[in-house]
């Protein structure tokens, strides 16, 4: 949720301040950048069955990091492109991660785990890490809040997934 909401609130700020693209240009990148995520949404069932679990959601939760990192260098296009790539890693780890999430968590805590999840990442997610970002971003540059950031997601995604114990059941 950090990297989809912080990445999607300041992307117009790095595009004007860093890029050098107008306004209204920034904005229609954004919006842009976002459509292509539903056209693979529907995929994401038919590649959990083809690799499995564990295996998807290291797809999605490294493809997020090194997206959000490579789009904070290189030209106009590349930017746009990893912008659009970013978001489309984003919503594919929705549907695996709650799977992944009923798998790993007693069956009787279920309600209570997703409940907490979102609460949790919610707070962490659309609070904490857009204001972190945008404070990196002014203090720093975005570029380089966005290529730590990505590297951040990555290196913690391979841990998380590397550790958890995951039942492939269906």
């Amino acid at each position: 949720v950090g990297v989809e909401v912080g990445v999607y609130n300041l992307v117009p700020a790095f595009l004007v301040q860093e890029k050098g693209v107008g306004r209204e240009t920034a904005n229609i990148i954004l919006g842009c950048s976002r459509i292509a995520s539903l056209a693979f949404l529907p995929a994401t069932g038919w590649i959990i069955r083809r690799i499995g679990y564990r295996r998807t959601l290291a797809l999605c939760l490294v493809g997020t990091g090194a997206a959000t990192a490579l789009s904070g260098y290189g030209p106009l296009w590349w930017t746009a492109a990893m912008l659009t790539l970013q978001p489309v890693f984003v919503v594919c780890f929705f549907p695996v991660g709650f799977a992944v999430l009923s798998l790993v968590c007693p069956k009787a805590t279920n309600d209570l785990s997703v409940s907490l999840t979102v609460m949790c990442t919610s707070v962490i997610g659309a609070g904490f890490m857009p204001a972190l970002l945008a404070w990196a971003g002014e203090t720093l540059s975005f570029a380089l809040s966005f290529v730590l950031l990505g590297a951040a997601m990555c290196a913690a995604s391979a841990l998380a997934v590397a550790g958890l114990l995951i039942t492939e059941r269906a």
